[in-house]
């Protein structure tokens, strides 16, 4: 008798439904992904998925990455903040799709995404949690995640406080960054 293992991924929602956040960013169910008209429907380009379970086949072959659901340090959130933010970015130039799913109930990929939006157009944690919720994401944060929105919230606006005179000097933004890098940090601009 052999041994016949299987996957099992959670129905996160009993209706298949995919929720557009903004152009080439899209949520979606587990079932979806698995789906390989889905992949032509909304001309997916990468698939990212977060848990504690990595999705072992998808039926076309995409790029795909797994953020595992093991987050314990605002350090290591910042990092899959970064990833999601590249991807996206990466997908926007070939006119692809980024597709962002989660492969177990415990995890809420809608914290990556309100830190996502927080860090890529500036927001606060309050309008980036409001233009979320506007788009008909329901979004449900811990007390761990929302600890990390928020000391990130100050990272990045700490960051920008800095940053800001250099630009003002008339450096570009690139040049002005660099400068704040650890390495160039006790000098002045």
């Amino acid at each position: 008798m052999g041994n016949n293992q299987s996957v099992y991924y959670p129905i996160l929602n009993e209706k298949n439904q995919v929720i557009k956040i903004e152009d080439y960013i899209l949520l979606a169910n587990i079932n979806d992904v698995m789906n390989s008209k889905f992949y032509k429907t909304y001309n997916i380009g990468t698939i990212i998925s977060c848990g504690y379970q990595k999705i072992e086949y998808l039926p076309v072959h995409v790029n795909y990455t797994h953020l595992n659901a093991d987050c314990s340090s605002v350090v290591i959130f910042e990092k899959y903040i970064n990833i999601i933010s590249n991807f996206i970015k990466d997908n926007k130039r070939n006119e692809k799709s980024v597709v962002i799913v989660s492969t177990d109930k415990s995890f809420h990929i809608s914290s990556l995404i309100l830190g996502y939006f927080m860090k890529e157009y500036e927001y606060s944690f309050e309008t980036a949690l409001n233009s979320l919720e506007s788009k008909g994401f329901f979004v449900q944060l811990t007390e761990k995640t929302t600890s990390f929105l928020k000391q990130l919230q100050t990272i990045w606006i700490s960051s920008k406080d800095q940053l800001e005179p250099c630009l003002m000097n008339g450096l570009s933004y690139q040049e002005g960054a660099k400068r704040f890098s650890p390495v160039y940090m006790n000098r002045m601009c």
